[in-house]
């Protein structure tokens, strides 16, 4: 990260837990906002991403899910722009693509003139 600067990090399969600190994975110097979405219980899976601090962002509040995402939005003075991450383990439930339409449309009405990623 340090040689290509990026602005933008996302993750998939972290393998994090809470125990885990942020500034383990990311330096302080190196000036990001970090969201994390760990697995709560088996070893494995997880979502991340980080933002330079200088990119005004803020974690999307997502109420009773249980697939393995995370979504931001991304703030400037004339438009919004959601950034979404999510890992689809090999042994997912078979309802899996309705659950994360689900989450994508409640996404986007809430937030309707953004742009999705």
């Amino acid at each position: 990260l340090e040689d290509n600067s990026s602005d933008i990090v996302i993750l998939t399969e972290t393998w994090l837990k809470p125990d885990i600190e942020d500034k383990e994975l990311f330096p302080a110097h190196l000036c990001y906002n970090i969201f994390r979405h760990d697995r709560p219980s088996r070893r494995g899976g997880g979502v991340l991403i980080a933002i330079k601090k200088n990119i005004f962002s803020f974690n999307i509040c997502l109420a009773n899910h249980v697939l393995e995402f995370l979504c931001i939005c991304i703030s400037t003075s004339s438009s919004k722009v959601i950034l979404g991450v999510c890992y689809r383990p090999p042994d997912c439930a078979s309802s899996f693509h309705t659950e994360l339409c689900s989450v994508l449309l409640n996404i986007k009405n809430r937030f309707p003139k953004a742009d999705m990623l």
